[in-house]
């Protein structure tokens, strides 16, 4: 589980849901990058102690399905080796069965995980190959049935998982770009954090970057900082170079 950026704030009005998503067979976190997706749900691991987490940073090398849940596997296997023991083997054999015998073993062994707890998928918008979709669908649909795990769904795009039926039953729970962007209070706290008294610097701040995490961190370090050579030009350079490198 990776650690929240030094300096992060912990955003309760979130954490709030989150913590208590308790019964929710999936959480679908969707927004642009630097919205703060992995940033929201490290504090979450680093803060809810009553369950475990096991966490997957995808890339492009994920985009098959047997390394895909090999990542999986090995992922819950470091949580809840019990839970993961029969999968373990069945992944490690050549030409694994991951449909008809990887995930359903999965979803047996996690009547094992106790305390229940959450595997994270984040970066899912690496995921593009079907067969993983549809491997991610049919786990998702054994998930109301376990009702021992709750799957996490980081990722840039939307994911194309078919999740209808479940947001009905309030099975599913999401948070957008909109849900995302700092209020006016975090924006305050933030900068009070930061030394900066907030004034009249919260709603121009949020007049200049909507709320987007990654422009409010870099606004508050320029308003934040001593260095008399820091130019506001800096901000949209630095802004203008994450995007590309994202």
């Amino acid at each position: 589980v990776p650690r929240a950026r030094a300096g992060s704030l912990e955003r309760e009005r979130l954490l709030g849901s989150l913590i208590s998503a308790t019964d929710t067979s999936i959480v679908i976190v969707r927004a642009p990058a630097g919205s703060g997706k992995t940033t929201l749900l490290a504090h979450w691991a680093a803060v809810d102690r009553a369950q475990d987490f096991a966490w997957i940073s995808l890339d492009e090398t994920d985009n098959d399905i047997v390394a895909l849940w090999r990542h999986i596997v090995t992922a819950l296997g470091t949580v809840a080796p019990r839970a993961a023991a029969r999968a373990t083997q069945l992944i490690n054999r050549p030409a694994p069965d991951v449909a008809g015998k990887v995930v359903p073993a999965i979803l047996s062994g996690l009547a094992e995980w106790d305390p229940a707890g959450v595997l994270v998928l984040d970066d899912f918008q690496s995921i593009t190959d079907q067969a993983c979709h549809d491997s991610i669908r049919q786990f998702i649909r054994g998930l109301r049935l376990a009702q021992r795990c709750t799957l996490v769904v980081s990722s840039r795009t939307e994911p194309t998982l078919n999740l209808a039926k479940l947001r009905i039953e309030g099975q599913a729970l999401t948070f957008s770009a909109v849900d995302l962007a700092f209020t006016p209070t975090e924006v305050a706290q933030l900068l009070a954090r930061h030394g900066v008294r907030p004034g009249d610097a919260v709603p121009q701040l949020l007049a200049d970057t909507n709320g987007w995490a990654t422009g409010v961190h870099l606004s508050i370090d320029r308003v934040s900082s001593t260095d008399p050579e820091r130019h506001p030009s800096d901000r949209r350079d630095l802004i203008h170079e994450f995007l590309v490198e994202e």
